[in-house]
């Protein structure tokens, strides 16, 4: 959570995408956990990103977005809440 923090006010962009076009919030969304005790600090980190301006609807090579992953384990009110940033969302790869 705190690496995270500390990447975005770094200026970290938290839409770069790697070669499958998946960015930061599609790999926290994807391996979150509902349980356990570090559950608590991966959503954190998922709000982070959303609030940096990770957008949940961006689509990889694959058609799949953060938001169906966060839809499909129940964790949709993360996406509800966020709004879009203003700052810069363009994505670019590795």
């Amino acid at each position: 959570m705190e690496a995270a923090e500390l990447l975005i006010r770094c200026g970290a962009n938290p839409n770069q995408i790697d070669h499958h076009g998946n960015g930061p919030l599609w790999y926290a969304a994807h391996y979150d956990s509902l349980r356990g005790p570090k559950s608590s600090r991966r959503h954190a980190v998922l709000e982070i990103l959303i609030k940096a301006g990770a957008d949940p609807d961006f689509k990889n090579r694959y058609g799949r977005c953060p938001r169906d992953i966060l839809i499909r384990k129940r964790l949709e009110h993360l996406v509800v809440a966020s709004q879009k940033s203003p700052q810069d969302t363009q994505r670019t790869p590795m």
